[in-house]
């Protein structure tokens, strides 16, 4: 009787490294939603008043002056996951 080599199948995974499966894995495990940061209030006011000072009132697209009081915009949409950052606010 001769001896046939193992074929390698899907469910065969000896050859796969250790880190390889396990990022497999983590790949298809739900991720555990992350609620983002929404101000109110006074907070809110003082977020968009650092924003209008750091881009020194100005539009950052084309440097047109803005008044105080503008409301910054969001880069990523609040409807869309977009956070109360100074990060994701910016003056146009």
């Amino acid at each position: 009787m001769a001896l046939v080599p193992k074929k390698r199948g899907l469910d065969d995974r000896s050859h796969v490294q250790p880190q390889e499966v396990e990022r497999e894995v983590s790949t298809f495990l739900p991720q555990p939603k992350r609620k983002p940061i929404r101000l109110k209030g006074r907070a809110l006011r003082r977020i968009y008043e650092a924003v209008y000072d750091r881009d020194g009132g100005c539009c950052v697209k084309c440097g047109a002056w803005i008044p105080r009081g503008t409301i910054p915009h969001h880069i990523i949409h609040k409807s869309q996951g977009g956070e109360d950052t100074m990060d994701n606010l910016e003056m146009l």
